[in-house]
Protein backbone atom coordinates (compact mmCIF):
# COMPACT_ATOMS: atom_id res chain seq x y z
CA UNK A 1 0.00 0.00 0.00
CA UNK A 2 2.40 2.01 1.21
CA UNK A 3 -0.60 0.69 2.68
CA UNK A 4 -2.35 1.98 5.70
CA UNK A 5 -5.36 2.45 3.45
CA UNK A 6 -4.78 -0.50 1.98
CA UNK A 7 -8.56 -0.19 0.17
CA UNK A 8 -7.57 3.11 -0.99
CA UNK A 9 -4.18 2.65 -2.42
CA UNK A 10 -4.63 -0.50 -3.53
CA UNK A 11 -3.06 -4.05 -1.45
CA UNK A 12 -1.64 -6.67 -4.13
CA UNK A 13 -1.36 -9.56 -1.79
CA UNK A 14 0.93 -11.06 0.48
CA UNK A 15 4.58 -11.39 -0.68
CA UNK A 16 6.35 -13.94 -0.69
CA UNK A 17 9.12 -15.16 2.44
CA UNK A 18 11.86 -13.91 0.24
CA UNK A 19 10.53 -10.32 -0.68
CA UNK A 20 9.74 -9.56 2.59
CA UNK A 21 13.36 -10.05 4.07
CA UNK A 22 14.98 -8.31 1.04
CA UNK A 23 12.18 -5.14 2.02
CA UNK A 24 12.95 -5.55 5.35
CA UNK A 25 16.67 -5.16 4.37
CA UNK A 26 16.30 -2.40 2.09
CA UNK A 27 13.74 -0.34 4.72
CA UNK A 28 17.20 -0.63 7.34
CA UNK A 29 19.31 0.72 5.14
CA UNK A 30 17.10 3.09 3.38
CA UNK A 31 15.53 4.74 7.30
CA UNK A 32 19.35 4.68 7.77
CA UNK A 33 20.16 6.92 5.24
CA UNK A 34 16.83 9.27 5.11
CA UNK A 35 16.57 12.89 6.52
CA UNK A 36 13.12 13.30 5.79
CA UNK A 37 12.40 16.78 5.07
CA UNK A 38 9.52 18.14 7.07
CA UNK A 39 7.13 20.17 5.14
CA UNK A 40 5.19 21.36 6.97
CA UNK A 41 5.83 23.23 10.74
CA UNK A 42 2.27 23.30 11.92
CA UNK A 43 3.66 20.60 14.35
CA UNK A 44 7.08 21.83 14.90
CA UNK A 45 8.56 24.81 15.55
CA UNK A 46 4.98 25.78 15.36
CA UNK A 47 3.91 29.36 14.75
CA UNK A 48 -0.21 28.26 13.92
CA UNK A 49 -1.02 30.33 16.73
CA UNK A 50 0.23 34.07 15.68
CA UNK A 51 -1.73 36.34 14.07
CA UNK A 52 0.10 39.44 12.69
CA UNK A 53 -2.61 42.23 12.38
CA UNK A 54 -2.64 45.04 15.15
CA UNK A 55 -5.94 45.65 16.72
CA UNK A 56 -7.42 49.03 16.96
CA UNK A 57 -10.31 47.68 19.30
CA UNK A 58 -11.02 48.63 22.57
CA UNK A 59 -14.14 46.55 22.74
CA UNK A 60 -14.02 43.28 25.41
CA UNK A 61 -14.95 39.96 23.11
CA UNK A 62 -17.21 37.75 24.97
CA UNK A 63 -16.82 33.45 23.65
CA UNK A 64 -19.51 31.93 25.07
CA UNK A 65 -19.90 27.77 25.26
CA UNK A 66 -23.51 26.39 24.15
CA UNK A 67 -21.89 23.17 26.08
CA UNK A 68 -18.68 22.91 27.04
CA UNK A 69 -16.26 20.01 27.54
CA UNK A 70 -16.43 19.14 31.40
CA UNK A 71 -12.45 19.03 31.14
CA UNK A 72 -12.40 22.74 30.05
CA UNK A 73 -11.59 24.91 33.00
CA UNK A 74 -12.83 28.45 31.98
CA UNK A 75 -11.51 30.41 34.71
CA UNK A 76 -7.75 29.03 34.03
CA UNK A 77 -8.53 29.59 30.59
CA UNK A 78 -9.10 33.46 30.93
CA UNK A 79 -6.49 33.65 33.41
CA UNK A 80 -4.53 32.88 30.08
CA UNK A 81 -6.52 35.06 28.13
CA UNK A 82 -6.11 38.32 29.94
CA UNK A 83 -2.12 37.76 30.33
CA UNK A 84 -0.25 35.86 27.80
CA UNK A 85 -2.20 36.30 24.79
CA UNK A 86 -1.89 39.30 22.03
CA UNK A 87 -4.80 40.60 22.04
CA UNK A 88 -6.01 40.32 25.96
CA UNK A 89 -9.76 41.59 25.25
CA UNK A 90 -11.80 38.00 25.15
CA UNK A 91 -13.38 36.56 28.14
CA UNK A 92 -14.78 33.02 28.05
CA UNK A 93 -17.81 32.03 29.69
CA UNK A 94 -21.44 29.56 29.81
CA UNK A 95 -23.93 30.42 28.02
CA UNK A 96 -27.31 31.59 29.66
CA UNK A 97 -30.15 31.81 27.44
CA UNK A 98 -31.69 35.23 27.48
CA UNK A 99 -29.47 37.05 29.22
CA UNK A 100 -26.35 37.90 27.14
CA UNK A 101 -25.79 38.30 23.02
CA UNK A 102 -22.24 36.88 22.99
CA UNK A 103 -19.59 37.77 20.29
CA UNK A 104 -19.37 34.38 19.39
CA UNK A 105 -20.86 30.68 20.24
CA UNK A 106 -18.57 27.73 20.39
CA UNK A 107 -20.72 24.43 20.15
CA UNK A 108 -19.03 21.76 21.03
CA UNK A 109 -19.32 18.16 18.76
CA UNK A 110 -19.09 15.55 21.72
CA UNK A 111 -21.72 16.92 24.04
CA UNK A 112 -25.27 17.10 23.90
CA UNK A 113 -26.95 20.25 23.39
CA UNK A 114 -29.05 21.90 26.22
CA UNK A 115 -32.95 21.54 25.56
CA UNK A 116 -33.08 25.64 24.90
CA UNK A 117 -30.33 25.54 22.57
CA UNK A 118 -32.52 26.12 19.76
CA UNK A 119 -33.88 29.60 20.94
CA UNK A 120 -30.03 31.00 20.13
CA UNK A 121 -31.13 30.97 16.20
CA UNK A 122 -34.09 33.48 17.39
CA UNK A 123 -31.94 35.66 19.85
CA UNK A 124 -28.37 35.33 17.11
CA UNK A 125 -27.15 39.04 16.36
CA UNK A 126 -26.21 39.70 12.46
CA UNK A 127 -22.50 39.99 13.76
CA UNK A 128 -22.45 37.05 16.40
CA UNK A 129 -19.83 34.17 14.71
CA UNK A 130 -20.68 30.61 15.50
CA UNK A 131 -17.87 27.98 15.81
CA UNK A 132 -17.78 24.23 16.52
CA UNK A 133 -15.35 22.24 18.13
CA UNK A 134 -14.24 19.18 17.70
CA UNK A 135 -11.25 17.19 19.15
CA UNK A 136 -12.63 13.64 19.07
CA UNK A 137 -12.77 11.91 15.57
CA UNK A 138 -16.07 11.09 13.83
CA UNK A 139 -16.33 7.51 15.16
CA UNK A 140 -16.47 8.45 18.41
CA UNK A 141 -18.97 11.37 18.45
CA UNK A 142 -22.42 9.64 19.19
CA UNK A 143 -24.42 12.81 19.10
CA UNK A 144 -26.11 14.09 15.83
CA UNK A 145 -27.54 17.12 16.65
CA UNK A 146 -24.86 18.86 14.56
CA UNK A 147 -26.72 17.08 11.55
CA UNK A 148 -29.99 18.64 11.72
CA UNK A 149 -30.93 20.80 8.90
CA UNK A 150 -31.78 23.62 11.23
CA UNK A 151 -27.91 24.15 11.63
CA UNK A 152 -27.07 24.15 8.29
CA UNK A 153 -25.30 27.29 6.86
CA UNK A 154 -25.17 28.28 10.40
CA UNK A 155 -21.50 28.06 11.54
CA UNK A 156 -18.41 30.20 10.60
CA UNK A 157 -15.54 28.41 11.97
CA UNK A 158 -13.89 25.43 12.98
CA UNK A 159 -11.86 24.76 15.68
CA UNK A 160 -10.33 21.42 15.55
CA UNK A 161 -7.42 18.92 15.80
CA UNK A 162 -7.86 18.47 11.65
CA UNK A 163 -5.23 20.46 9.92
CA UNK A 164 -7.73 22.55 7.57
CA UNK A 165 -9.58 23.76 10.06
CA UNK A 166 -10.02 27.64 10.74
CA UNK A 167 -8.68 27.16 14.11
CA UNK A 168 -6.27 24.57 14.16
CA UNK A 169 -5.35 22.71 18.24
CA UNK A 170 -3.49 19.91 17.81
CA UNK A 171 -2.76 17.91 20.81
CA UNK A 172 0.49 18.08 20.79
CA UNK A 173 3.57 19.70 18.78
CA UNK A 174 7.20 19.87 18.80
CA UNK A 175 10.52 22.13 19.05
CA UNK A 176 13.81 21.37 17.12
CA UNK A 177 16.38 21.05 19.79
CA UNK A 178 20.14 22.70 18.69
CA UNK A 179 22.37 20.32 20.63
CA UNK A 180 22.45 16.68 21.56
CA UNK A 181 23.36 15.16 25.01
CA UNK A 182 26.06 13.02 26.13
CA UNK A 183 24.10 10.30 26.48
CA UNK A 184 25.20 6.50 25.65
CA UNK A 185 22.77 4.76 23.36
CA UNK A 186 24.66 1.65 23.56
CA UNK A 187 24.37 1.45 27.45
CA UNK A 188 20.31 1.96 26.84
CA UNK A 189 20.09 -0.84 24.03
CA UNK A 190 22.65 -3.32 26.58
CA UNK A 191 19.60 -3.21 29.30
CA UNK A 192 16.93 -3.89 26.61
CA UNK A 193 15.25 -7.03 27.21
CA UNK A 194 11.90 -6.97 25.64
CA UNK A 195 10.32 -6.38 22.21
CA UNK A 196 7.08 -4.08 22.05
CA UNK A 197 4.99 -2.70 24.88
CA UNK A 198 1.31 -1.54 24.14
CA UNK A 199 -0.91 0.29 26.64
CA UNK A 200 -4.64 0.27 25.75
CA UNK A 201 -7.91 0.93 27.28
CA UNK A 202 -10.13 0.71 24.04
CA UNK A 203 -10.14 -3.10 23.09
CA UNK A 204 -12.59 -2.85 20.03
CA UNK A 205 -12.09 -0.03 18.00
CA UNK A 206 -12.64 1.55 14.46
CA UNK A 207 -9.14 1.23 12.91
CA UNK A 208 -8.87 -2.43 14.01
CA UNK A 209 -5.83 -1.91 15.96
CA UNK A 210 -6.36 -5.17 18.20
CA UNK A 211 -6.65 -7.17 14.70
CA UNK A 212 -3.15 -5.68 13.55
CA UNK A 213 -1.54 -6.63 16.62
CA UNK A 214 -2.69 -9.87 17.06
CA UNK A 215 -1.13 -10.50 13.24
CA UNK A 216 1.90 -8.77 14.74
CA UNK A 217 2.01 -11.20 17.83
CA UNK A 218 1.58 -14.31 15.34
CA UNK A 219 4.39 -13.40 13.36
CA UNK A 220 6.49 -13.52 15.78
CA UNK A 221 6.90 -10.07 17.65
CA UNK A 222 6.77 -9.82 21.30
CA UNK A 223 4.20 -7.75 22.36
CA UNK A 224 3.13 -7.08 25.88
CA UNK A 225 -0.23 -5.63 26.66
CA UNK A 226 -0.68 -3.22 29.66
CA UNK A 227 -4.00 -1.62 30.57
CA UNK A 228 -7.72 -2.48 30.97
CA UNK A 229 -7.16 -4.52 27.85
CA UNK A 230 -4.19 -7.04 28.90
CA UNK A 231 -4.67 -10.61 30.31
CA UNK A 232 -5.30 -9.32 33.81
CA UNK A 233 -7.54 -5.98 33.01
CA UNK A 234 -5.24 -4.29 35.53
CA UNK A 235 -4.32 -0.46 34.75
CA UNK A 236 -0.72 -0.15 36.52
CA UNK A 237 0.18 3.71 37.86
CA UNK A 238 1.34 5.89 34.84
CA UNK A 239 4.79 6.93 36.07
CA UNK A 240 5.66 3.37 37.09
CA UNK A 241 4.97 1.75 33.61
CA UNK A 242 6.08 4.19 31.65
CA UNK A 243 9.12 4.34 33.67
CA UNK A 244 9.33 0.68 32.54
CA UNK A 245 9.30 0.75 29.26
CA UNK A 246 11.65 3.46 28.54
CA UNK A 247 13.85 0.84 30.40
CA UNK A 248 12.73 -2.49 29.41
CA UNK A 249 11.73 -2.40 25.86
CA UNK A 250 12.33 -1.49 22.54
CA UNK A 251 9.59 -0.58 20.84
CA UNK A 252 5.97 1.08 21.84
CA UNK A 253 3.10 1.15 19.85
CA UNK A 254 1.36 4.14 19.35
CA UNK A 255 -1.89 2.91 17.43
CA UNK A 256 -4.81 5.52 17.19
CA UNK A 257 -7.77 3.68 18.09
CA UNK A 258 -9.41 5.70 14.76
CA UNK A 259 -8.57 5.86 11.24
CA UNK A 260 -9.58 9.53 10.85
CA UNK A 261 -8.17 12.37 8.80
CA UNK A 262 -5.13 14.17 10.81
CA UNK A 263 -6.07 12.28 13.62
CA UNK A 264 -3.08 12.23 15.93
CA UNK A 265 -3.15 11.67 19.74
CA UNK A 266 -1.23 12.08 22.78
CA UNK A 267 0.12 8.30 22.28
CA UNK A 268 2.51 9.70 19.53
CA UNK A 269 3.83 12.80 21.87
CA UNK A 270 3.75 11.02 25.23
CA UNK A 271 6.24 8.61 24.19
CA UNK A 272 8.28 9.99 21.89
CA UNK A 273 10.72 10.93 24.06
CA UNK A 274 11.53 7.85 25.96
CA UNK A 275 13.83 5.79 25.17
CA UNK A 276 12.09 3.37 23.06
CA UNK A 277 11.30 3.58 19.26
CA UNK A 278 7.89 4.62 18.23
CA UNK A 279 6.05 2.44 15.33
CA UNK A 280 2.89 4.20 14.40
CA UNK A 281 -0.23 3.71 12.74
CA UNK A 282 -3.64 6.10 11.96
CA UNK A 283 -4.77 8.69 9.86
CA UNK A 284 -2.45 11.14 9.76
CA UNK A 285 0.44 11.73 7.39
CA UNK A 286 3.08 11.18 9.54
CA UNK A 287 6.12 11.30 7.21
CA UNK A 288 4.52 14.56 5.96
CA UNK A 289 5.00 16.89 8.94
CA UNK A 290 7.46 14.63 11.02
CA UNK A 291 11.34 13.59 10.42
CA UNK A 292 11.08 9.88 9.44
CA UNK A 293 14.22 8.78 10.62
CA UNK A 294 12.74 9.00 14.37
CA UNK A 295 9.90 6.66 14.43
CA UNK A 296 8.71 3.66 12.25
CA UNK A 297 5.29 3.65 10.31
CA UNK A 298 3.28 0.58 9.54
CA UNK A 299 1.89 2.08 6.13
CA UNK A 300 5.91 1.76 4.77
CA UNK A 301 5.12 -1.82 4.67
CA UNK A 302 3.13 -4.11 2.40
CA UNK A 303 2.50 -6.49 5.31
CA UNK A 304 2.11 -7.48 8.99
CA UNK A 305 5.14 -9.74 8.08
CA UNK A 306 7.14 -7.18 6.47
CA UNK A 307 6.97 -5.42 9.14
CA UNK A 308 8.09 -8.02 11.72
CA UNK A 309 10.77 -9.41 10.05
CA UNK A 310 12.04 -5.45 9.97
CA UNK A 311 11.49 -5.26 13.74
CA UNK A 312 13.00 -8.08 14.70
CA UNK A 313 16.44 -7.00 12.53
CA UNK A 314 16.27 -3.73 13.85
CA UNK A 315 15.70 -5.10 17.01
CA UNK A 316 19.03 -6.87 16.75
CA UNK A 317 21.17 -4.22 15.17
CA UNK A 318 22.84 -1.65 18.15
CA UNK A 319 24.00 0.63 15.50
CA UNK A 320 20.73 0.88 13.16
CA UNK A 321 18.53 0.62 16.70
CA UNK A 322 20.70 3.58 18.28
CA UNK A 323 20.46 5.94 15.36
CA UNK A 324 16.58 6.44 15.56
CA UNK A 325 17.26 7.52 19.80
CA UNK A 326 20.02 9.83 18.35
CA UNK A 327 18.08 10.79 15.29
CA UNK A 328 14.95 11.85 18.12
CA UNK A 329 17.01 13.76 20.29
CA UNK A 330 16.74 16.73 17.85
CA UNK A 331 12.90 17.02 19.01
CA UNK A 332 11.42 17.24 22.17
CA UNK A 333 7.59 18.09 22.96
CA UNK A 334 6.38 21.55 22.48
CA UNK A 335 3.19 22.19 23.70
CA UNK A 336 1.49 19.42 25.52
CA UNK A 337 -2.89 19.55 25.55
CA UNK A 338 -3.30 22.46 27.69
CA UNK A 339 -0.54 24.33 25.62
CA UNK A 340 -2.39 23.85 22.40
CA UNK A 341 -5.94 25.00 24.24
CA UNK A 342 -4.65 27.93 25.48
CA UNK A 343 -2.49 29.26 22.63
CA UNK A 344 -5.64 27.92 20.03
CA UNK A 345 -7.95 29.90 22.35
CA UNK A 346 -5.43 33.06 21.51
CA UNK A 347 -6.03 32.53 17.78
CA UNK A 348 -9.78 32.35 18.46
CA UNK A 349 -9.49 35.73 20.22
CA UNK A 350 -7.11 37.36 17.30
CA UNK A 351 -9.63 36.18 14.95
CA UNK A 352 -12.76 38.10 16.21
CA UNK A 353 -10.37 41.07 16.61
CA UNK A 354 -10.04 40.84 13.34
CA UNK A 355 -13.45 38.97 12.28
CA UNK A 356 -13.91 40.75 8.73
CA UNK A 357 -10.03 39.17 7.57
CA UNK A 358 -11.69 35.54 7.94
CA UNK A 359 -15.48 35.27 6.64
CA UNK A 360 -16.74 31.94 6.31
CA UNK A 361 -20.14 29.71 6.49
CA UNK A 362 -20.28 26.26 6.63
CA UNK A 363 -23.39 24.86 4.61
CA UNK A 364 -23.07 21.51 6.51
CA UNK A 365 -21.08 21.03 9.24
CA UNK A 366 -21.61 17.37 9.27
CA UNK A 367 -19.67 16.81 5.72
CA UNK A 368 -16.46 18.72 7.25
CA UNK A 369 -17.23 16.27 10.92
CA UNK A 370 -18.05 13.03 8.92
CA UNK A 371 -17.71 12.85 5.15
CA UNK A 372 -14.96 10.88 3.78
CA UNK A 373 -12.92 11.50 7.02
CA UNK A 374 -12.62 7.98 8.29
CA UNK A 375 -11.66 4.98 6.60
CA UNK A 376 -11.86 1.08 7.80
CA UNK A 377 -8.36 -0.31 7.19
CA UNK A 378 -7.34 -3.71 6.06
CA UNK A 379 -3.59 -3.45 6.36
CA UNK A 380 -3.46 -5.78 9.17
CA UNK A 381 -2.95 -9.54 7.56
Amino acid sequence: YSNAYAGKHGYSGPASSDQDQEHAKSMLQHLLSVSTVIRDNRFVDTSIFLIQEKSKSEKTFTISWMNKPNWLSLQSLNHFLGRRCKYKNCKMTKYKHNTSHPDALVFNTKNQLPSSSLSVFKLRPGTQVWIFFQMEPPSRITTNWFRQESFRYAFNWSWSYRLDSDIFRPIGTFIRNTGFSNISYSAIFQKKTKMAAWIVSHCETQSLREKFVSSLIREGVQVDIFGRCSNTGQREKADYIINRISHEYKFYLAFENSFCEDYVTEKFFTYFNLDVILIVRGGLNYSNFFDKSTFIDTSDFGSVKQLAIFLKELGGNENAYTRYLLNKERFTLGFNQWDTMQYSSCALCAKLNNVNTFPNIYRNIEAFVSNDTCTTPNDYY
